[in-house]
């Protein structure tokens, strides 16, 4: 049996053969613990698959740390390098996969799934099994974000008939429990602690951010933080919840990345460029990552905040979006 000691690995004592003279009992349980101890890891790998450090194996199958990609098909899965690609397989029913995000524990994806003309929401394990469709209907259901607790979902529903609102909506992650909580916002996030959502204002509000709390009460603007010249959208919560990343569309036409406090304080652009898709902020909170239009492709892009440099981590002519970054 493998298990830690005071001082180390141990294993159950068991005989063990000696080489040479070893003295008295003491000395020869002394010599067999430290032994034992020296070989403890090596044995609990190799009977029992604990870790190099004697330690039992971790049973988190979850992504973590990894860039998650709308592709042609399938949803892509890569490090933050570009390396370590894989795609998963999201059924033959479905044509496309849009705005996957991934669940606090890195263990679920959602996304909205292109089916017959319908936009609806989907919910599978990391590894591509156990789909469940959340949503039916002729409405379009589209970027769901993650509740902090994963048991629910919030996304941006537009009806199908002319004329129709946008709202934001939750959902339990098994299908149950829809509330509607606000009209004419879309693209929400939720604050790390649950307790509040910011979006995008649409409709009968002026286009620009707005935070709410979790129920849909307490709706506040943040649109003076841009005026009356320019627009800011797509808001994503940084991981300690004290910032706020959007995309800033200027009247000529150009989009710029922004970063500001929940507050509306200290906001200031951090990349003026033809950026598009709405920024994702690392596990860390020291970068984004973004995509970008360049030559007819849509590329994948690191940006570090603090020098305003950035890399792409996307092959060469490729066309894949970045939506969400696995804590």
């Amino acid at each position: 049996m493998c298990g830690r000691g005071p001082e180390g690995p141990q294993l159950m004592r068991g005989p063990l053969g000696g080489h040479g003279a070893l003295g008295s009992y003491s000395e020869v349980s002394m010599q067999r613990g430290s032994l034992l101890s020296a070989r403890a890891p090596f044995l609990c790998s190799l009977l029992l698959g604990c870790g190099a450090d004697g330690a039992a194996p971790s049973e988190d199958t979850g992504l973590h740390d990894r860039l998650v990609v709308e592709t042609g098909g399938g949803i892509g899965i890569m490090a933050p390098d570009g390396g370590q690609r894989r795609t998963i397989a999201i059924g033959s029913d479905l044509g496309h996969a849009l705005s996957p995000a991934v669940s606090p524990d890195g263990r679920r994806i959602a996304f909205t799934g292109t089916k017959a003309g319908q936009l609806d929401l989907y919910v599978m394990d990391v590894d591509g099994s156990g789909r469940r469709q959340l949503t039916n209907d002729l409405a379009q259901d589209l970027d769901p974000v993650w509740s902090p607790d994963g048991d629910s979902l919030l996304f941006t529903w537009t009806g199908s008939a002319p004329g129709s609102p946008t709202m934001l909506v939750v959902i339990g992650t098994d299908g149950s429990g829809r509330r509607e909580l606000l009209v004419d916002g879309w693209g929400g996030d939720w604050s790390p602690d649950g307790r509040q959502i910011v979006f995008t204002g649409t409709g009968s509000r002026v286009r620009g951010l707005y935070l709410m709390d979790s129920d849909g009460s307490h709706v506040t603007s943040l649109r003076e933080v841009c005026g009356s010249t320019c627009e800011d959208v797509g808001p994503r919560w940084s991981p300690d919840g004290q910032s706020l990343a959007f995309t800033r569309l200027l009247p000529d036409g150009t989009e710029t990345v922004g970063v500001m406090r929940v507050d509306g304080t200290g906001a200031r652009l951090v990349l003026p460029d033809s950026y598009t898709a709405r920024p994702v902020w690392s596990p860390d909170g020291l970068r984004l990552a973004l995509t970008r239009l360049v030559g007819g492709t849509a590329r994948i892009y690191i940006l570090a905040l603090e020098s305003a440099d950035t890399v792409s981590v996307s092959p060469g002519e490729t066309w894949e979006f970045v939506s969400d970054w696995a804590r």
